[in-house]
């Protein structure tokens, strides 16, 4: 079957996302930047990276390389037109990450925002173990139950469709599967967007033996 999200346009997601009823964009790129600030990594992999969200934030910070994935190439194009010249070091790969496997030299942070919904929560955190270097961070964000729909009702219709794909995690699930994959959880929070929905923001460290 053909994931949906090949079929959104990038204008519509980033649009719906920055709607003031959803405010998931102005979200995302926050905690983006309070975990880079956080820990000061210098180098990142942002999961499901569309066009390049929080991207902005990087040139003012520790970060010299950033690792950005997507299933969508376009998505990817555009965030290479935006930000190739703010972040010299810049690596844009297309994929699945449910299904594909992903080679590059490791990183001290892995940013997942809003992906464990779209994605097997044990295979995303093999992937987000192997992308780390030794002790490195996994910080998620994963959407908590609303009485507002899933995806959140808008002009944007064709956001719709990935309602067939998302799966909302229990944040207790995700902190056990996190334990299994070997990670410790450094720290735990609930924050909001302007829309009224609540995510829970977790950090997880590589354990080392």
């Amino acid at each position: 079957m053909k994931n949906p999200w090949l079929d959104v346009p990038l204008d519509d997601y980033e649009s719906h996302m920055a709607l003031p009823h959803v405010g998931q964009s102005q979200l995302l790129s926050r905690l983006l930047g309070e975990a880079i600030e956080n820990h000061r990594p210098s180098s990142i992999a942002l999961l499901g990276c569309a066009g390049g969200n929080g991207l902005e934030r990087i040139p003012s910070t520790s970060v010299e390389r950033v690792v950005g994935i997507d299933i969508n190439q376009q998505y990817l194009e555009h965030a290479a037109a935006r930000y190739k010249d703010q972040i010299p070091h810049l690596e844009l790969l297309a994929g699945d990450l449910a299904v594909d496997r992903f080679s590059f030299d490791p990183v001290e942070l892995v940013f997942a925002g809003l992906i464990f919904e779209y994605v097997e929560a044990r295979t995303l955190l093999k992937q987000a173990l192997s992308m780390l270097v030794e002790g490195g961070r996994l910080v998620s964000v994963i959407q908590l139950p609303s009485a507002i729909e899933d995806v959140t009702p808008s002009p944007y219709t064709t956001l719709k469709s990935v309602s067939s794909v998302l799966r909302v995690v229990p944040h207790n699930e995700l902190a056990a599967l996190a334990r299994d994959a070997g990670f410790g959880n450094e720290s735990e929070r609930v924050v909001a967007a302007t829309g009224g929905k609540t995510f829970q923001v977790n950090t997880f460290r590589m354990v080392v033996a």
